[in-house]
Order: C-alpha cells, then structure tokens, then sequence
C-alpha cells in the first residue's frame, strides 16, 4: 500500500461526554489506499506475488489488486471519570 492513504469520512458524537459518564461516537468512510502489492514469506526471504509465480490461484490476486478503496467504521465508547 502507499505510504499516504488519505481518509474521507463523516461522525458523529461527542470526544469528551458533557452531561453524562457515558458516550458513543460513530466514523464511517473510506481510506484510499492506492494498488496494494501482495508478499509472501517463504524458504527464499519474502517475495512479491506476481500473475507469473501463482500459478492456477491468480484470480485471488488479480482481485485483491483492485482494491484501491477500503471502506471504515469506527465506533468508540468514551468514558468521564472524574
């Protein structure tokens, strides 16, 4: 994946809870990721999965390297101690 993989994304919810101990916050968006490049650990050191070296398993790969958008959910529970 790249480096910088920017995020878009929209939530609600309080960080801090005002009135009560108690909060929940929600995110829901999407993290670009750009064309992931797929490794595999074996007897050689790591090696990149290419179309070449799979074989008959390409369509895994083929499908994993059209990903370029990840979708996100983020729910968090916040709690006021004192």
């Amino acid at each position: 994946m790249n480096g910088f993989r920017p995020y878009v994304g929209i939530g609600f919810g309080r960080p801090v809870p005002m009135r009560h101990r108690v909060t929940c916050n929600f995110d829901l968006g999407v993290q670009f990721w750009g064309s992931p490049k797929v490794y595999v650990n074996g007897g050689n050191g790591e090696e990149q999965l290419t179309e070449t070296n799979t074989g008959d398993d390409s369509g895994v790969l083929k499908t994993i390297s059209k990903i370029s958008v990840w979708p996100v959910l983020n729910v968090r529970v916040a709690v006021r101690l004192f």
